[in-house]
């Protein structure tokens, strides 16, 4: 069965606050913002939450809030209700598969990001870079499953205008300290999930849904981020995927501890055969055309050239 909150806990988690938001919802209960969007659009249907014209955010009424208790039975639904999110056997393909486009032999290629764990987009020209990045994005919201929470690191971007060019629902970081507390609450996340593991033992580790959670993370250079934001990234993608959260690094740095520590990679055309040897062990990255690029599902496997 899909995820399921009981409108009293959304209650008790919105009332500390003064207004609430699609992200906040999205961070506490780890679910999609499509999940999230339908809370906020019944809270306003009911009165408690308004909108002005100078100030779009969701403002909270209290004391409508608090007579909605009356209704503390009403449980919401995930809109991917009915839809397993738990991990699939090996050899099947989970709802985190996508078509990455046709080889240069015309068979179709498809990812499953929930099977790679991580993923590294890299290249000489960082418009392809970045354009890769946001076709995994689209094609992940197109096919996974509602209750899949997506998150954007894009540091030096301007938020609103980045969003804006690329069309996206979710909240993007930009800012230091914003960046900062986005991975410190995703690496918090993890951590709970790892005690409710320890607490209820090797059964619910085997058998529990998985509400998976995708941080997308677009630096020109990896220099862009702190030292804090890369020592947090380096927990998520050492833990992350155990617990569901799997990154997104594009980046046109081609070595990196970051780098270094994701064995699955899209590599568009790079600048020369040391760089392709960097990237995908082997040369021939750097001949790449602007429509072409090699996907290595694991360093030790052999990249396939695809086209489109």
């Amino acid at each position: 069965m899909g995820k399921t909150i009981p409108l009293s806990d959304i209650i008790d988690f919105i009332a500390l606050g003064e207004a609430v938001s699609t992200s906040a919802l999205q961070r506490h209960f780890r679910i999609g913002y499509a999940y999230a969007a339908q809370i906020v659009e019944y809270l306003e249907k009911e009165g408690a939450v308004h909108r002005s014209e100078n100030d779009p955010r969701p403002k909270l009424d209290h004391a409508r809030l608090e007579a909605l208790r009356r209704h503390e039975d009403h449980v919401f639904h995930s809109p991917a209700e009915g839809r397993s999110a738990k991990r699939m056997p090996a050899g099947r393909s989970t709802p985190y598969t996508f078509s990455l486009g046709v080889s240069d032999r015309g068979r179709p290629v498809t990812a499953d990001v929930a099977k790679v764990a991580h993923l590294l987009i890299s290249g000489a020209a960082y418009d392809l870079v970045v354009r890769r990045c946001h076709a995994v994005h689209d094609a992940l919201m197109q096919n996974a499953p509602a209750d899949t929470a997506y998150y954007w690191i894009a540091p030096g971007q301007d938020a609103e205008q980045y969003r804006a060019a690329w069309q996206l629902e979710t909240p993007v970081y930009t800012e230091k300290a914003t960046v900062g507390k986005c991975l410190s609450d995703l690496c918090r996340q993890m951590e709970t999930f790892f005690e409710y593991v320890r607490s209820h033992g090797n059964d619910f580790a085997q058998n529990a849904p998985r509400f998976h959670t995708f941080v997308f993370v677009d630096c020109q250079t990896t220099a862009l981020l702190s030292v804090k934001a890369k020592r947090l990234l380096w927990f998520l993608i050492v833990k992350g995927r155990a617990a569901g959260i799997h990154v997104v690094l594009a980046t046109t740095s081609k070595k990196s501890v970051l780098c270094d520590m994701i064995p699955s990679r899209i590599v568009c055309r790079t600048e020369n055969r040391t760089a392709s040897f960097a990237l995908l062990g082997r040369p021939n990255a750097e001949t790449l055309a602007d429509n072409e690029f090699f996907y290595l599902a694991m360093i030790g496997k052999t990249p396939i050239k695809i086209v489109g």
